[in-house]
């Protein structure tokens, strides 16, 4: 080698150390096909590395595979080589993903890289999670068994609790937390029961804060596995805080079951009639309805009881589903017919007062009156009487049949939750009520 050599080599390196890449990158160029074969793999992956903050993944992953058939235990490179894996194989437009293009990318780069700091080795297991889990949006069943096959690649203990920060200022969820939440849901619809409750029980021990709502969803997790364990009172307390935070009639519904399974039948009569009140989304609820219907039966309610296997049967009736066992069971145990059966609608338009009748009343801590109403129509504030205190709500917060205005005095709760503009926690209004 000559005088030359070394010159080019050191002035390419300082123009690189200044982050020059675009007139360090001749200069490399140079230097490694100036050697023939004997060439040098730190000269080679700082070539590579110029090439990719340039933007160009294709030809500095042809550098990296040059240098990993000189020394394919070189880490640098390896981490470098599997970076640019990720930016050829792995970053593609959500809407149009090539997958298994993804698959054979990641697959790749955790042959290539270990899990750690330097190494897409992460990234590239969560994208292929992350593109797993998008097939909720599909036809395609989500794949559950091999959402659990690329998690077990990451080891949880080295994974990091730090949540990250977008450009926006927002903060996101850590990889564990990310980890956490992909397994306890994987582990539930596979009905590994037990696995569940332990990964959820863990999360909530070892993470906060907690990202989009996840304190929410790992005790959601962690009751339905119990409540299948056939261990519904110890799920009553994670159901309880979730329909705090929710008042999805699924979430209601569940609590019910869980009460019917502890035997308080009139508890749970109530939360299932409250469960069943919205008028939306019939083709979802049948079972609710049945399941209410052999609740009231089993409470002596004979005519009402009856009225809710109809409504049931009805609606089955009117989507075109076939009969299933549940429901026959339930027709015969009556003495009942599926034939003209009243419309569905009209049906459950019957039972609102019932339903109203019979569900819980509301349990709140607060009495004030709302001051403002944003204009975009989503959310205000509520003064507090007792203190004086300002304090946001959301109208998805609001349980009143009335349309919430200025000066309505209403009955609430103050919980803690995330703004979503500072990410910040704020006492807010929930369980809201107008004050009768």
């Amino acid at each position: 080698m000559t005088i030359d050599y070394h010159d080019l080599k050191q002035q390419a390196e300082t123009l690189r150390q200044q982050e020059r890449f675009s007139e360090a990158l001749p200069l490399y160029d140079k230097l490694w096909n100036a050697v023939g074969d004997n060439k040098d793999v730190w000269i080679g992956w700082r070539y590579a590395q110029c090439l990719r903050k340039l933007g160009r993944s294709e030809e500095a992953l042809e550098i990296c595979r040059q240098v990993y058939q000189i020394d394919s235990e070189f880490d640098r490179n390896n981490n470098l080589y599997g970076w640019c894996v990720y930016d050829t194989g792995i970053r593609q437009p959500k809407d149009k993903v090539d997958e298994k293009k993804l698959l054979k990318a990641a697959e790749a780069i955790t042959t290539l890289t270990q899990q750690g700091e330097y190494s897409p080795y992460e990234m590239a297991v969560f994208a292929v999670v992350e593109h797993f889990e998008s097939y909720k949006n599909t036809p395609k069943p989500i794949p559950y068994d091999d959402i659990l096959m690329w998690l077990d690649k990451l080891d949880p203990t080295t994974l990091s609790k730090q949540p990250s920060t977008g450009s926006d200022g927002k903060s996101y969820a850590s990889s564990k937390e990310k980890w956490y939440r992909s397994r306890a849901k994987a582990l539930l619809e596979l009905q590994h029961y037990a696995d569940c409750v332990e990964v959820c029980s863990e999360a909530l021990a070892e993470i906060s804060p907690l990202h989009n709502d996840f304190d929410v969803w790992f005790r959601w997790y962690r009751a339905n596995s119990l409540v299948a364990l056939g261990k519904a009172k110890e799920a009553l307390a994670d159901l309880e805080y979730v329909m705090e935070r929710k008042s999805d009639w699924w979430v209601v519904y569940k609590y019910a079951q869980a009460l019917h399974e502890v035997d308080e039948i009139d508890n749970a009569i109530s939360y299932a009639a409250k469960a069943a009140l919205p008028a939306g989304g019939l083709g979802f609820r049948w079972e609710l309805f049945l399941d209410l219907g052999n609740m009231l039966a089993e409470a002596g309610q004979h005519d009402v009881a009856i009225k809710h296997v109809f409504l049931a049967a009805a609606i089955r009736q009117e989507e075109g589903w076939k009969s299933v066992a549940k429901l026959q069971t339930a027709l015969e145990q009556m003495n009942l017919s599926e034939e003209n059966l009243p419309q569905a609608k009209i049906l459950h338009r019957e039972l609102q007062p019932f339903w109203k009748s019979v569900q819980p009343k509301p349990r709140t801590t607060h009495k004030g009156y709302i001051i403002r109403i944003h204009a975009n129509g989503k959310s205000g504030n509520i003064r507090v009487d007792s203190t004086g205190a300002e304090h946001f709500f959301g109208m998805r917060s609001y349980k009143g049949d009335a349309t919430p205005e200025v000066g309505m005095r209403v009955m609430f709760n103050l919980r803690e939750q995330e703004n979503k503009k500072t990410g910040k926690l704020e006492l807010h209004a929930v369980d809201i009520y107008p004050d009768s």
